[in-house]
């Protein structure tokens, strides 16, 4: 479909679509910010046909707000990997992030 052909109802039964297929709601969340990103930059750029944005009225799903922290043998197998990967910089800027800050409570793990 054209870009002027792709209506709000279309994103919507993109959406619901991927819900019943077991995407998450985040991935779908996604999915409708990439379209309303590019309909901007359609519409700042003029490209024919753009008139409007059709994710203008589209709702985002709420997401489950989580915070996770490894466990004491996940963390382990994660220093193992990245010990033997061959991207340092990476592989140091995690174990810097990893590494206890000061004056920080002890996880409760």
């Amino acid at each position: 479909m054209a870009l002027d052909e792709i209506t709000a109802e279309h994103i919507i039964a993109l959406i619901a679509r991927m819900r019943s297929d077991g995407y998450a709601v985040g991935t779908s969340n996604r999915v409708v910010m990439i379209l309303r990103y590019m309909y901007n930059l359609a519409a700042k750029w003029k490209v024919p046909g753009v008139t409007r944005n059709p994710t203008g009225g589209i709702e985002l799903g709420q997401e489950a707000q989580r915070n996770r922290f490894l466990t004491r043998e996940e963390a382990q197998r994660l220093v193992d990997a990245i010990t033997v990967d061959e991207n340092r910089t990476a592989a140091n800027a995690i174990l810097l992030l990893m590494s206890p800050a000061r004056g920080a409570t002890k996880s409760p793990r």
